[in-house]
């Protein structure tokens, strides 16, 4: 009987005392201002992230950087808590050993997790599979044709210039709807023949491609009246030659003087 009467008593006491200490870590919460400082984190955080996603879509950093900013936000956390709990009330704190201790498992952490990022971004694997560069010799070839791409419309051998584009080729003219196709340039012929373009030049501004794909931008001039700006997409055929797989120009007026 004794030993019922002092359990039923000390039920309201376990009670009241795990009320009390669920007050007091409450009450040390608002003190070290932890709910405000993590709050302040999280918002900042997400504008960084935002910052560092807008910087990635302009290509003004790699992608990696982003799943790297997720990694030290996700354990700023944690971070920002330690942080309020030993430094949140009013007046100087002075850092404490186990503080230092979980702020410096905490950034090995991150670091460690970001290497692990960056050694998958570029790892050994994926730069394999990546296409090589073209060589000095493929650069040659693709300016003989461009060359020979200039001598034949400046000789008004526009049945010449479809024999340096390959047979699916994209034209796309001025303010004009693509055409398809190699033929369509001898359509263009039988419909309306096109004019010599004396002094035909091909300018090239940029040269470069991976693979078996290169692409060609520049400025064409042909004749004192008018000048082209225009991109050309090159594929290397199955037998070893460069053709013109895309052409793309745009009216250019010549400034005199």
């Amino acid at each position: 009987m004794v030993r019922e009467s002092n359990v039923k008593r000390s039920r309201p006491y376990e009670s009241y005392r795990e009320e009390v200490e669920s007050d007091g870590l409450r009450r040390e919460i608002r003190e070290r201002r932890v709910l405000p400082l993590l709050g302040l984190f999280l918002a900042s955080g997400f504008l960084v992230l935002e910052g560092v996603d807008q910087l990635i879509g302009h290509d003004l950093i790699p992608s990696v950087t982003y799943s790297i900013a997720i990694v030290f936000y996700v354990f700023g956390i944690p971070g920002t808590i330690i942080i309020a709990w030993f430094h949140g009330q009013k007046g100087p704190q002075r850092p404490r050993p186990i503080e230092l201790w979980m702020h410096g498992f905490m950034l090995v952490g991150a670091l460690g997790i970001s290497y692990g990022l960056l050694g998958d971004h570029t790892s050994p694997g994926d730069l394999e599979t990546l296409p090589p560069p073209i060589s000095r010799a493929d650069r040659v070839a693709i300016e003989e044709v461009l060359a020979g791409y200039s001598r034949a419309a400046g000789s008004g051998d526009w049945a010449r210039v479809a024999e340096y584009t390959s047979v699916d080729a994209v034209w796309i003219p001025t303010n004009e709807p693509a055409d398809l196709g190699r033929m369509r340039v001898f359509d263009w012929v039988a419909e309306a023949p096109l004019p010599t373009l004396v002094d035909h030049r091909f300018s090239i501004h940029d040269l470069s491609g991976a693979g078996g794909l290169a692409y060609v931008r520049g400025r064409c001039d042909h004749g004192e009246a008018e000048a082209n700006v225009f991109l050309l997409v090159l594929k290397k055929q199955d037998d070893g030659l460069w053709r013109i797989m895309v052409e793309m120009w745009g009216d250019l007026p010549v400034v005199a003087g």
